[in-house]
């Protein structure tokens, strides 16, 4: 539980501009906020950023297919905090339906 209490102080510095927590960055816009989520694969991240899984369209976040740190491959999910929570539920549900 201590991790969490250490998330919560790093997301209220992140919202605030004051800091950063480690795959949470500031967006340019005020309220907008990238979450950088690990991927199995290259191919699952482009799959899910692509317009044909409806993911962005329906959270009202912007996906895009990176590489994050040592390479691996990473999903970008960028919007407000509400529409980001909903990109990962959808993107989680999508996961546990491709497998």
């Amino acid at each position: 539980m201590a991790g969490m209490a250490g998330l919560a102080v790093n997301l209220a510095g992140a919202l605030s501009g004051a800091r950063t927590a480690p795959g949470l960055t500031a967006g340019s816009d005020l309220g907008t906020l990238t979450l950088q989520l690990a991927m199995p694969n290259e191919e699952m991240a482009h799959l899910l950023s692509s317009n044909s899984s409806g993911i962005a369209r329906r959270a009202g976040v912007k996906l895009s297919s990176a590489r994050g740190a040592g390479g691996l491959p990473v999903l970008k999910v960028s919007g407000t905090a509400v529409a980001n929570s909903v990109a990962c539920y959808l993107i989680q549900d999508r996961l546990f339906m491709m497998n």
